[in-house]
């Protein structure tokens, strides 16, 4: 289970590498629902989404033995994104990112830029998540999930954190 002092944790952890997205009232959403509805605009992050808060945040928890056997992960965009700006960020250069061939072109364009090594597996993320899975089997490299890591989690969960500190009101996020 992940508690509050795991995400306060990755919050202090993360702040050299994230930015501190704005919230931004959206008087259209708000009329529509009924409700205060504000926007934060993680969209400004360096990889354009929120998911470089969870791969950082899972990077570094990572030992010296796990980050010298190398790191991968497979996703269809932004996970991936933020797995190779975290490792370029941390100076790890043993980083595979498994990507389906149907993977938006934008998306494996800005993977490029990184220096990692890229793979188009398969035509579903299914496929490319099975094709990280045995890399890891053939290489010993550690898996970095995109969702279901409560490490992956706490760094996510900065959002909210952010969203609570800068708006004490919030009833939901």
């Amino acid at each position: 289970m992940i508690k509050l002092h795991n995400i306060m944790q990755a919050h202090q952890r993360l702040k050299p590498y994230v930015r501190r997205a704005p919230l931004v009232y959206s008087e259209a959403l708000s009329v529509l629902t009924g409700a205060k509805i504000w926007l934060k605009l993680e969209c400004r992050q360096p990889t354009g989404s929120f998911k470089v808060r969870g791969a950082l945040n899972k990077l570094m928890s990572l030992d010296s033995e796990a980050l010298a056997s190398g790191v991968v992960t497979a996703s269809a965009g932004n996970h991936g994104l933020g797995v190779a700006y975290a490792a370029a960020a941390l100076g790890l250069t043993n980083v595979a990112v498994f990507v389906p061939q149907t993977a938006p072109a934008a998306k494996i364009a800005k993977l490029e830029r990184f220096p990692i090594d890229l793979r188009l597996a398969g035509q579903t993320y299914d496929e490319a998540h099975q094709a990280a899975e045995a890399y890891v089997q053939e290489t010993g490299a550690t898996y970095i999930p995109a969702y279901d890591d409560p490490i992956v989690i706490a760094g996510a969960g900065t959002c909210g954190f952010e969203i609570i500190s800068d708006l004490p009101d919030t009833d939901a996020i």
